[in-house]
């Protein structure tokens, strides 16, 4: 059986010759080149391979527990632990329903060339605002905060109804008070089951928004991001349609087709926020240039919370990188802890639903602040370790 390595586990590993691209844009080799493509993090080797068969799978080979050096040839994949890559837990049943979803509106538009959605497909945006990428990235050293607009909670069981947290009977009105408390950004949900919200209350909210004469992203007005269960690029261009800035692309449901997903995105002029929840997802959405990373204490597979995660996973991303953190933030001083590790923005979803007092919360989270002075285009991408080798060569 063929195999061929598809990503390596570092953003800083350069991939060595043989390297060629796939139908989907995907970093492939032929040949296993271990001393460029693998890379060493406590004590083993992580990549992960796609198969003759078009199966993931994340094959570990311990430095010597295998016999296996940087130098050496990688055995074949029976001799070391592996699982074939598929979305996992409750996230294979979320990836079901939404391809059911999706099959619905193929064959809706798929005798007509000229709908909305097949031209968002077709052709390359006009403009690309970059509005999410400013409001996050704050020049006073505050942390943006990013307000979650959703009526239902996503329950821990799949056997449980989510809890509704609030009636919310106007998304539009919602928006607006939480644009006038000075929210940088608004996530607005759009599925219908998890959260209660739906692509109709985003499009209500964006046209009512333009009829205002307050275009989303531009003149003030805070950008909106969609978040959804995304794994198809007809799911960006309906939010492009819809007239939002960004969309969440959920590294764990759709990780073999991220970089084209990040590439669509591009061309259709949204701004792409991975959100990640394991470390294979963070450096694989690095390796593909995603710009802004989320940072998730959420794990969709079992839709329960792992206090610290985000945290931890933090530690390994570079800081002209802009990174939000979300799952489970409730409190100012929680904030604060994240702005200390080093983050742009949080996500926080149910305390502004159910607040009345939005602006007093977000002027309390950013009353505190981090030294910016120093930054200067976050050292044009390089650390410390290499400033100070240009350095020392001057």
């Amino acid at each position: 059986m063929v195999q061929k390595i598809l990503f390596t586990w570092s953003v800083h590993v350069s991939l060595g010759e043989g390297l060629r691209k796939t139908r989907g844009g995907r970093i492939c080799c032929n040949t296993v080149q271990p001393r460029r493509t693998m890379v060493r993090r406590k004590g083993l080797i992580r990549c992960l391979v796609v198969d003759g068969d078009g199966e993931f799978r994340e094959d570990v080979f311990g430095d010597r527990g295998l016999g296996v050096g940087l130098d050496e040839e990688i055995p074949p994949s029976g001799d070391a632990p592996s699982r074939s890559w598929v979305p996992v837990g409750r996230l294979r049943d979320f990836l079901k329903e939404k391809e059911n979803e999706l099959t619905t509106v193929e064959e809706a538009i798929g005798s007509r060339p000229d709908h909305p959605l097949n031209l968002r497909l077709a052709f390359v945006a006009d403009e690309m605002s970059m509005g999410v990428s400013r409001a996050l990235k704050r020049s006073d050293g505050a942390l943006a905060v990013i307000p979650q607009v959703k009526r239902i909670e996503l329950p821990s069981s799949p056997d449980e109804p989510g809890e509704r947290i609030t009636d919310l009977p106007d998304v539009y009105e919602k928006t607006l008070e939480l644009q006038v408390a000075g929210a940088d950004a608004v996530l607005i949900h759009t599925d219908q089951v998890r959260y209660g919200c739906s692509l109709g209350d985003f499009q209500s909210v964006t046209k009512r928004m333009l009829r205002a004469g307050s275009r989303p992203g531009f003149d003030g007005a805070p950008p909106l991001i969609r978040g959804d269960f995304i794994f198809h690029p007809l799911q960006l261009a309906e939010a492009a349609e819809l007239g939002a800035n960004a969309v969440i692309l959920i590294a764990g449901l759709c990780l073999p087709d991220l970089e084209n997903l990040l590439n669509s995105a591009a061309l259709m002029g949204l701004e792409a926020i991975v959100e990640c929840h394991t470390e294979l997802e963070r450096d694989i959405a690095l390796e593909l240039g995603a710009t802004i990373l989320y940072l998730s204490n959420l794990d969709y597979s079992t839709c329960r919370i792992t206090p610290g995660r985000a945290l931890s996973l933090r530690t390994e991303v570079p800081d002209w990188i802009v990174t939000v953190a979300g799952g489970g933030i409730r409190t100012a001083s929680e904030c604060w802890e994240y702005l200390d590790a080093g983050f742009d923005a949080v996500v926080m979803g149910r305390i502004f639903m159910q607040t009345r007092r939005a602006n007093a919360l977000i002027a309390e989270i950013q009353s505190r602040r981090r030294d910016v002075s120093q930054r200067f285009f976050e050292n044009f991408g390089f650390d410390e370790s290499d400033e100070q080798r240009l350095r020392g060569m001057l």
